[in-house]
């Protein structure tokens, strides 16, 4: 996630053992966030992250593996009205990026919308493609959820 840092609040350069900046990511995630826009989307949300990690496996006080790892992504979310769509990518190209967006916007635009309302508005309605939310904090709470009614 993109996170300001003590020791480089503003840099160009990426931190010590990763390769892309914050500016970078701050770029990438505007960029997608243009492009939904662009596409028409009336909302939309995007996460950009880069990981790098160590794993050590011991058996009966052996060494048994050492494991490195790296990863990136770009995490892209289309709001069209009240319907969403998400989508994500490893790969920070401009091309994959516009990919990427156009992919979570064709998702939200298929997404029926979903609508919540109380149990009692259910009554004498269809139950296809419905579901029942239980608050089990509130035992007389039923919500249905429907993509149908």
């Amino acid at each position: 996630m993109i996170a300001r840092t003590m020791n480089h609040p503003d840099s160009r350069a990426a931190a010590s053992g990763f390769s892309y900046s914050r500016v970078f990511f701050e770029e990438l995630v505007d960029a997608a966030i243009a492009h939904a826009r662009k596409l028409g989307a009336t909302d939309a949300g995007a996460e950009a992250s880069e990981g790098a990690g160590l794993s050590v496996s011991v058996r009966k006080g052996a060494l048994e593996t050492v494991e490195r790892n790296r990863d990136k992504s770009l995490g892209v979310t289309v709001y069209v009205g009240q319907r969403r769509g998400n989508a994500s990518t490893s790969d920070f190209s401009r091309a994959s990026l516009e990919q990427t967006v156009q992919a979570a916007y064709d998702i939200a635009l298929k997404n029926g919308s979903i609508e919540l309302v109380p149990f009692e508005v259910m009554r004498g309605r269809s139950w296809k493609n419905a579901f029942v939310l239980l608050d089990e904090a509130q035992p007389s709470a039923f919500v249905c959820a429907s993509d149908t009614l």
